[in-house]
């Protein structure tokens, strides 16, 4: 993880135009140009790093039925390759990127995060119409 934070370091604050990444409690946010923000958290697992970021939190889950949801996330997971939208061990609905920890460079870290929270950020709107965060 020493590494992973090293890598965080490196990262201009603007990853994109207008896109801003920031730290907060060990949480990594990137505030899009529309001020709309994603939080994505960093895990290591084995010899990966594990990516998350919550689309929708396990009440507003439940208030989906199954067969919805599934139309929205299936198609979702067939076209975007690098990111999977799945529910988490707490009924949450996330975006997951898993990548090798030997081979993460700051140039990868810095397309996943702006990869997942592109991701993330447009399902939650699709779904709720609206930045939960």
């Amino acid at each position: 993880m020493d590494s992973l934070r090293g890598m965080l370091r490196q990262l201009p604050e603007e990853l994109d135009p207008g896109t801003r990444l920031s730290i907060e409690d060990g949480v990594v946010v990137l505030t899009f140009p529309s001020e709309r923000a994603q939080k994505i958290r960093l895990v290591t697992r084995d010899d990966h790093y594990v990516f998350t970021s919550r689309i929708l939190g396990r009440r507003r889950v439940k208030m989906i039925s199954w067969s919805a949801l599934a139309r929205i996330v299936w198609p979702r997971n067939r076209r975007t390759p690098l990111v999977t939208f799945m529910l988490d061990k707490s009924g949450r609905l996330v975006g997951r990127i898993e990548h090798p920890r030997a081979t993460l460079d700051p140039a990868e870290l810095r397309a996943i995060l702006l990869h997942l929270a592109r991701e993330c950020d447009r399902l939650e709107y699709l779904v709720t119409g609206r930045d939960e965060h």
